[in-house]
């Protein structure tokens, strides 16, 4: 094996390494965005919720004798 194979050979390692990290860690922040941007739904259908059933409450019903 040449020198230049090599050379080539470990550069190459080096590049897939690279993408193999910078895929792992893109995969983990959408991972990590997904469950930021779920929780913050969640939290604001929960507050949502919470004053539907607070101005239902406070309504008084309404006779139609």
């Amino acid at each position: 094996m040449t020198a230049a194979s090599k050379v080539a050979d470990a550069a190459h390692k080096l590049v897939v390494a690279g993408l193999l990290s910078a895929t792992a860690f893109g995969l983990y922040d959408v991972g990590r965005g997904f469950t930021v941007m779920y929780s913050r739904t969640a939290e604001r259908q929960r507050t949502y919720d919470a004053q539907q059933a607070q101005a239902a409450s406070g309504q008084q019903p309404s006779s139609s004798a």
